[in-house]
């Protein structure tokens, strides 16, 4: 199975659980179904599922300090656990090159284990249409791009535990 069909059985794959993440705790914290959020997360985790129940991706939703932006991410696992492929997303309003809200997708592929093949960024409006980057008025706001290479790290990273 190639890493784009991967990243598409991810996409469709079902939540299991969803954790958020404070700044001023060290544990992230289940949201239990139908439970309103308590105070501000710094992010939001949603856990995807294989068929067989083990971790097939994370989507990761920050929560921004600057108005109008909304910033996310995926990770995408193989069966075993290993990264094929990490995606960061930044949508934001008043970019100045479309009418619509401005979308910004970085990717990065790994292919062996561990091993970067392919890096790319793609920005579209909402609408699919591509967009000039040089007409683009982008945020001033620090991003990161971390990406871990197994399912079991970025939990660890996260303070997620599933059990």
């Amino acid at each position: 199975m190639g890493i784009e069909q991967r990243m598409a059985d991810v996409d469709k794959a079902p939540i299991r659980a969803v954790f958020l993440t404070y700044v001023d705790k060290e544990n992230a914290v289940l949201l239990l179904p139908d439970s309103a959020v308590v105070g501000e997360p710094a992010e939001r985790h949603e856990i995807y599922v294989n068929t067989d129940g083990t971790v097939a991706g994370v989507g990761t939703f920050l929560r921004s300090t600057y108005p109008g932006v909304v910033e996310s991410a995926c990770h995408y696992f193989d069966p075993d656990g290993h990264s094929v492929a990490v995606s960061w997303t930044m949508k934001w309003a008043k970019s100045q090159c479309t009418d619509s809200i401005a979308i910004e997708t970085r990717y990065i592929y790994f292919h062996p284990i561990g091993e970067s093949i392919m890096e790319y960024a793609t920005l579209t409006d909402q609408h699919g249409q591509v967009i000039d980057h040089t007409k683009c008025m982008f945020p001033d706001i620090e991003r990161h791009f971390d990406a871990y290479y197994h399912r079991d790290m970025f939990l660890l990273m996260k303070h997620i535990s599933l059990e």
